[in-house]
């Protein structure tokens, strides 16, 4: 299932700390870092140590060429692993944006609303739920307190092609808004 979480581990070399994130294990002997498992990719980000992130699954010639299955990241890297495919490359995390949540902040770069749906379920009493495809497929960059949520939608209808309907029930659905024309 999806989720985040964030861990600070201890150092003890003979007893090495694995993450089993469903296709990606995540492996350490001494850090801090989040693991944020998503709803088609898990994404790994390093406040301090080392991390090694692996697929296990992955095919024995994908794993002899290596980068496609297996990453080693420290401080202020981290690395998206989609359900299906090959880590992606290493990229650089700033401090400040690892693991907002644990401030009561989602923030969010380029990423799909099916995926800020999720996470903000995890947070809102009621539910939120995507009618259709078009409205799950959008892309989108914002950030809110998770106290914020009903003004989040209000955000999200008034700057993408989105309707709320909200029943009495604490459910709302997000659906795609026709063109105009």
């Amino acid at each position: 299932s999806e989720g985040e979480a964030f861990f600070e581990v201890a150092r003890d070399a003979a007893r090495p700390f694995v993450v089993d994130a469903g296709t990606t294990l995540v492996r350490v002997i001494g850090t801090k870092f989040d693991v944020h498992h998503g709803v088609g990719a898990v994404r790994v980000s390093v406040l301090e140590g080392t991390v090694e992130v692996t697929r296990p699954d992955a095919p024995a010639e994908d794993a002899a060429v290596g980068p496609a299955a297996k990453r080693v990241l420290t401080a202020g890297q981290q690395v998206v692993a989609a359900r299906r495919g090959e880590i992606a490359p290493v990229s650089a995390v700033e401090p400040a944006e690892l693991a907002p949540w644990r401030e009561g902040r989602l923030v969010y770069v380029d990423a799909y609303l099916r995926d800020v749906v999720a996470d903000v379920n995890r947070y809102y009493v009621g539910e939120i739920a995507l009618a259709d495809e078009e409205a799950a497929a959008l892309q989108l960059t914002l950030s809110f307190r998770t106290d914020q949520v009903d003004r989040m939608i209000e955000v999200l209808t008034a700057a993408l092609p989105l309707d709320a309907d909200r029943t009495a029930a604490g459910r709302i659905v997000l659906r795609s808004r026709p063109a105009d024309g």
